[in-house]
């Protein structure tokens, strides 16, 4: 029963860091993604 339990709180923080790993990683995209949209109307250039 003590094994299960151990099992089950591991995987719940595997899942945890997975997760929140993923989430900053979509952060640091999206705020990428941002910065190039705002920077793209200064380098356009003439016209």
């Amino acid at each position: 029963m003590l094994f299960k339990l151990a099992v089950f709180i591991g995987i719940l923080i595997v899942i945890t860091v997975l997760g929140m790993r993923a989430y900053a990683a979509s952060i640091r995209g999206f705020e990428a993604r941002l910065a190039q949209d705002v920077r793209l109307p200064e380098d356009a250039g003439p016209g």
